[in-house]
Formats: C-alpha cells, sequence, structure tokens
C-alpha cells in the first residue's frame, strides 16, 4: 500500500492533470451516453406532439377563414339564403368542437411527456450519482 501512494508521488504535477483530464473525460463521455439512451426514446414522441401542434394550427386557421372576411359573417351579411348560413355556422362549430377536442389530447401528450422526461432526468441522476461513488 505505501508502495502505491509513492508512485502516485513520483508522477509529475503534468502527468496528475493529464490523469485528471484523462478522467473528467471519461465522466463526461459516460454520462453522454446514458444521457442519449434516456432522451432518445422521447424523439417520436416529440415528433408526434409537433405533428399535432401543426395539424390544429390548420384546424384553427380554416375556422378563423371560416368565420372571418368571406366566410359565415361575410355570408350573413350579404345572404338571403339564411339557411345556408345556418349550415356554415354549424359546419364552424363542428370545427371549434373538433379543434378542442385534439388540443385536450394534444395537452394529455405533452403532460404524459413531460412526467416521462421527469422520471428519465431522475434515472439519469441515479447512475450519475452511482457513477460518481
Amino acid at each position: 500500500m505505501a508502495g502505491r501512494s509513492s508512485r502516485f508521488l513520483d508522477i509529475t504535477i503534468q502527468g496528475k492533470f493529464q490523469l485528471l483530464l484523462a478522467s473528467v473525460a471519461v465522466i463526461f463521455f459516460a454520462v453522454g451516453v446514458l444521457s442519449y439512451r434516456y432522451i432518445a426514446p422521447i424523439n417520436p414522441i416529440w415528433h408526434t406532439y409537433q405533428d399535432d401542434v401543426v395539424q390544429r394550427n390548420k384546424l384553427l386557421n380554416q375556422i378563423q377563414a371560416g368565420l372571418g372576411y368571406g366566410g359565415a359573417i361575410h355570408n350573413f351579411k350579404n345572404s338571403d339564403q339564411q339557411i345556408r348560413v345556418a349550415d356554415e355556422i354549424n359546419r364552424n362549430v363542428v370545427s371549434i368542437s373538433q379543434v378542442a377536442e385534439q388540443n385536450a389530447n394534444g395537452s394529455q401528450e405533452a403532460a404524459q411527456a413531460a412526467v416521462e422526461l421527469e422520471q428519465l432526468a431522475g434515472e439519469l441522476g441515479s447512475m450519475v450519482r452511482q457513477f460518481r461513488t
């Protein structure tokens, strides 16, 4: 045991510094690999969420176009056919209901993804603590 400590003491300061840098590099590499391993499965969930956001925005734009100038309001002002206006409004109400439902589904998915991220962060933290000991 005395031989080991004297060998370490015999290493130059530059050698000790290089050993420290190598140790830090190995730790960073291990943490990077573990991070990628636990975060990579979230990628498909994130892409699904982004696709849902794009779809909701398209539906909102359709609703806005249906209600704005050239839409239901314009038709109501300039139309003698009240039935057609009522049908257009009913279709817009259905579209609004669909968007509201999709928005609720997207919020649930986002909450689920946040919970999974939190769990993965906890697991990663415990692995880093285990790696340090």
